[in-house]
């Protein structure tokens, strides 16, 4: 059955979710009790948006295998998803009210996250864009509308609060992390790889960015090095269903 979970887990990397879910599938006939063949059916129902499929099957991982976080974990995001689903019409009306008293930061930073939950980014970086000076002294509300700027791929004005928000909170290890990966997008190479070296310095068990470094490193050929970061990646999450398709390639030089 690992076997049949290693070839889905390819095929759901490229996002071919027919093609993983039959691998997933098999891998649960040849053992009911898969926890990860589990977990990863319900990435695959996730991603159609069928929430409630989702939900058993994370379900069903977790009952196979009681300590497994990972699909606890998407669990959860299954059930705010299913949730936010529903909450489109709130987060319209409070980018509404926001935008009818643009002196609320509060409220102003509530209805963008709402938006950017609700999958719009784009209208999330819309509801700051007037009150972008007004937040030049804010380092969380700069890294928040610099992500959404990215998200929205306006790699330009991202890049510019986010090194704004640095200058504020030069700890954050997040806030180099997202501006490695705006480098990254818009090919400047050298800063890129500068960044993920400043986020891994602020924060040595940042599994995310070692991930992100190490995939970036075997884009440019530099296999070597890209092989020590994702080895630390797959050191630091055990769990996550993309980390057995790199440790076996890891151990078998793919």
């Amino acid at each position: 059955y690992k076997a049949y979970n290693n070839i889905g887990l390819l095929y759901l990397d490229k996002k071919d979710f027919e093609h993983a879910f039959y691998y997933f599938i098999k891998a649960i006939s040849d053992n009911p009790r898969a926890a990860y063949a589990h977990n990863n059916i319900g990435v695959v129902y996730l991603s159609k948006k069928d929430y409630q499929n989702a939900r058993k099957s994370f379900s069903e991982a977790v009952k196979s295998y009681s300590n497994y976080s990972s699909a606890y974990n998407n669990r959860a995001v299954s059930d705010i998803r299913e949730t936010i689903s529903f909450s489109q019409v709130y987060a319209n009306i409070l980018s509404n009210l926001a935008q009818n008293d643009p002196e609320n930061l509060s409220l102003l930073k509530i209805a963008a996250k709402y938006q950017d939950l609700t999958g719009n980014s784009k209208k999330a970086a819309e509801l700051l864009n007037p009150v972008a000076e007004r937040i030049v002294y804010n380092s969380e509300m700069l890294s928040n509308y610099s992500l959404y700027l990215y998200k929205s791929e306006n790699y330009t004005d991202a890049e510019v609060k986010i090194k704004k928000a640095i200058q504020l909170y030069p700890t954050n290890e997040k806030n180099y992390f997202l501006l490695a990966r705006i480098y990254e997008k818009t090919n400047i190479l050298c800063k890129a790889a500068e960044n993920y070296e400043k986020a891994i310095s602020q924060k040595q068990d940042f599994s995310e960015v070692f991930y992100y470094y190490g995939k970036f490193l075997a884009s440019k050929g530099y296999l070597s090095e890209s092989k020590k970061y994702l080895k630390r990646f797959v050191d630091l999450s055990q769990e996550q269903p993309c980390t057995y398709v790199i440790k076996y390639s890891l151990e078998n030089d793919a």
